[in-house]
């Protein structure tokens, strides 16, 4: 059961920020406000300058990098606004199999062929570049995670996230071995089941995690640009 609503942090009246960042933060309560339309959720917008302070500390090549996803996945959520087929699918495994389908192309990303039929509908998925930055996270990602956007989109993972010092090694190992073409198809993910804390989160929501799989993905030269990988997060009581 999702214990919080979706977060939307907003930007303070009495501060001044640059335009970047007040760009930052209307995508990020713009994806805030369809997801929960979409999935039918609750939300609500809190005044937090953490997120922004830390944007604005980027440089700019890092702030458009972040603004350009953001927007990609924007995008993405008012083409399925406005298709009432996939609005009635939301959450199904078919959806997510739609979805990523569209984001592939969006980033021009290119999976292995039997990447889709592993996909399923409680997943939780993430894709991130080669410097490791997370270009998407899916409906469940936002769904269970209690940090708002701006958040994710700013802090590290091992920022915002507890879990054990060698699941992590392990997980950025295998991450390494998918960058640098040793992993040439999808595979599953063979690490213990863990906990996973949220670190400075309002609600400070912890996890069962089940690692699921993991897969290069190239662009349309063959390079691997990306890499994406799935899991299952069982939320536990605090």
């Amino acid at each position: 059961m999702l214990k919080s609503p979706l977060r939307a942090a907003v930007l303070p009246a009495n501060h001044f920020y640059s335009l970047s960042v007040q760009r930052f933060e209307s995508l990020c309560s713009d994806i805030v406000r369809l997801v929960a339309e979409l999935k039918k959720l609750p939300s609500r917008s809190e005044i937090n300058t953490r997120a922004f302070d830390r944007f604005a500390s980027f440089d700019a090549t890092k702030q458009n990098g972040i603004i350009e996803s953001l927007r990609a996945c924007k995008f993405f959520l008012e083409e399925c606004a406005s298709d009432q087929k996939i609005r009635d699918s939301v959450g199904s495994t078919a959806f997510e199999r739609t979805s990523l389908w569209k984001i592939f192309g969006l980033f021009g990303l290119y999976p292995p062929h039997d990447l889709l039929d592993k996909i399923e509908g409680d997943d939780v998925i993430e894709i991130y570049d080669r410097n490791f930055h997370q270009l998407y996270r899916n409906w469940r990602f936002i769904e269970l995670c209690s940090y708002s956007i701006a958040d994710v989109n700013t802090f590290e993972f091992a920022e915002l996230y507890d879990r054990p010092t060698h699941i992590t090694d392990q997980l950025v190992q295998l991450g390494l071995q998918v960058l640098n073409g040793e992993v040439d198809e999808t595979k599953k993910v063979t690490v213990d089941s863990h906990i996973l804390r949220e670190k400075f989160s309002e609600d400070r929501l912890s996890f069962r995690i089940e690692q699921g799989i993991v897969a290069p993905l190239h662009d349309s030269e063959g390079q691997i640009i990306g890499l994406i990988t799935t899991l299952k997060a069982i939320p536990l009581s605090n």
